[in-house]
């Protein structure tokens, strides 16, 4: 049995203290060990571009459960900021697209392929039929290769407010590609994200709207930087949404990504 503190909890995994400075991010029992060797494999590449993402040191197994040996970061993160100072929301959007732009602009190779990827995980989805399955990977075949450094996974909870300045984490979906693609899986996450029913109405809306205005300031100043537009963005809106239909989400999410794919693909035909 683990004998150490547990600091904190994610969809996939838990970190625990470990010693000199560094921390273990245990993953739970479910996750096989070829995706804890694909964060650690891509997460030990990318640290060769960026400094601002914590050094992956081992790999690790504890009683059948694999871990990673991380440095140590001492910080909150990027959304517990936006909480305890909402009035901030639009300088933190501005945060973000800057982070993600100078993280897209570094070129790479020895990543997965992000179309690749696309094509692999956007027909898992047993929500979706053989047509729209069909139709959905002719549209990835229509997009535009890159080979630019693209997360795959860019929101509030993956980026860490440090002394030393903004760390972004969760390497695991790292990936070689388009940032028009990587900014636009961003925008997906912050627009659809499922916000608990149980909370009261007057909180859901205060949460919607930091949410959304948070998504507004990420694209405007993101668009700015890059010199692209909505448009390009909603190219790949269609294959990211059904992506995501077979990961760690709610149900209710998962019904509005399917609304949002059905309505897509029809308005296209049209």
């Amino acid at each position: 049995m683990l004998n150490k503190k547990c600091i904190g909890r994610g969809a996939t995994a838990f970190i625990y203290e470990w010693k000199d400075d560094k921390v273990l991010k245990l993953f739970h029992p479910t996750v096989e060990k070829a995706l804890v060797e694909r964060e650690y494999n891509i997460s030990s590449e990318v640290q060769k571009s960026l400094s601002n993402i914590p050094k992956a040191f081992e790999l690790i197994n504890i009683e059948n459960q694999y871990g990673i040996i991380y440095e140590k970061v001492e910080s909150t993160t990027l959304t517990e900021q936006i909480v305890k100072k909402p009035w901030l929301v639009k300088k933190q959007g501005r945060l973000m697209a800057e982070l993600h732009y100078n993280m897209n602009k570094y070129e790479v190779s020895n990543l997965p392929s992000q179309k690749s990827k696309l094509k692999r995980t956007s027909v898992l989805s047993n929500s979706l039929s053989a047509e729209q399955k069909e139709y959905i990977l002719n549209i990835i075949d229509s997009l535009p290769n890159d080979k630019k450094l693209c997360h795959g996974d860019f929101h509030p909870d993956n980026i860490l407010m440090s002394s030393k300045g903004p760390i972004i984490i969760d390497w695991m979906t790292g990936t070689t590609g388009s940032p028009v693609a990587d900014v636009a899986r961003t925008a997906l996450i912050l627009k659809y994200s499922h916000i608990p029913k149980k909370m009261s109405f007057y909180k859901r809306f205060i949460v919607k709207y930091i949410r959304n205005t948070l998504l507004h300031s990420y694209l405007h100043h993101y668009f700015k930087l890059a010199q692209i537009s909505e448009e390009e963005i909603k190219r790949w809106e269609l294959p990211l949404a059904a992506e995501r239909l077979i990961e760690y989400v709610p149900e209710e999410e998962k019904e509005q990504l399917l609304k949002l794919i059905t309505k897509s693909i029809n308005s296209r035909r049209d």
